[in-house]
């Protein structure tokens, strides 16, 4: 028997333990995490049932149907109606999960993402000095004067845009990366607005861009790097 998968005899029964009713689809939810990321359950096992999984954890059903709901909207599980739910196969978006379920664990993941996004956004912006062509240059360019000719306009949309930064990433021609970017655009976003700052001035963010562009097309990786580093301060100097 094979105690990696789920797939014959106990082997349903592997990993799993007894929670804290309280908080019981987040700690599920938690549970599944750590056992994809040990390799207890891997591709295409399938998971226990929901009547097996609440005899081994002392959650109810409806709760152990919740988390299970919830891991199929993030792409984990596939729910197959009449025969169980198995394990998906991973693809890039896979990256977002652990750190969609870290959320709310503290003050500690803030500053985390910050450090994350930091790092992610700096090497992409280094890299994209190197690697943007005339094409690239052209459509970064043409986003910003659209932006400082509407500047009024942007005075009011939404202030958690990262359409300057996914630019920049589609320039380093990297899907790993740039699935990455996507996933700490998208946590960053949710940190933000449970944050209070006030937004800087919409011609001073303008300014930063324009800072960043000039050195990209001048192939300065350094320059953009100390550019890039500065603007990601920006909420941060709004608080």
């Amino acid at each position: 028997m094979n105690k990696l998968t789920g797939n014959s005899g106990n082997s349903e029964r592997v990993g799993f333990k007894r929670v804290n009713r309280a908080a019981a689809p987040e700690i599920v939810l938690e549970q599944v995490k750590n056992l994809i990321l040990e390799r207890k359950y891997l591709p295409g096992d399938k998971l226990p049932p929901e009547r097996v999984l609440s005899e081994m954890t002392g959650v109810s059903r409806p709760s152990i149907r919740e988390a299970f709901k919830t891991l199929e909207a993030l792409g984990i599980v596939e729910i197959k109606h009449g025969s169980g739910i198995y394990i998906r196969e991973p693809n890039l978006d896979f990256a977002t999960f652990p750190m969609t379920v870290m959320l709310g664990k503290g003050k500690d993941i803030v500053n985390e993402l910050i450090e994350a996004r930091q790092i992610v956004e700096v090497e992409i912006v280094a890299l994209a000095a190197q690697r943007a062509d005339d094409r690239d240059l052209e459509e970064l360019r043409a986003f910003l004067i659209q932006r400082e000719t509407h500047e009024e306009k942007m005075r009011l949309k939404d202030q958690f845009n990262f359409d300057f930064e996914a630019l920049i990433g589609k320039m380093v021609k990297n899907r790993i990366l740039l699935s990455v970017q996507e996933a700490t655009h998208t946590l960053w976003g949710i940190v933000l607005r449970k944050i209070d700052f006030k937004p800087l001035p919409v011609d001073e963010i303008n300014e930063e861009h324009r800072r960043i562009f000039e050195a990209i097309r001048a192939k300065d990786a350094e320059g953009a790097r100390d550019a890039m580093i500065y603007h990601l301060r920006a909420p941060l100097r709004g608080v």
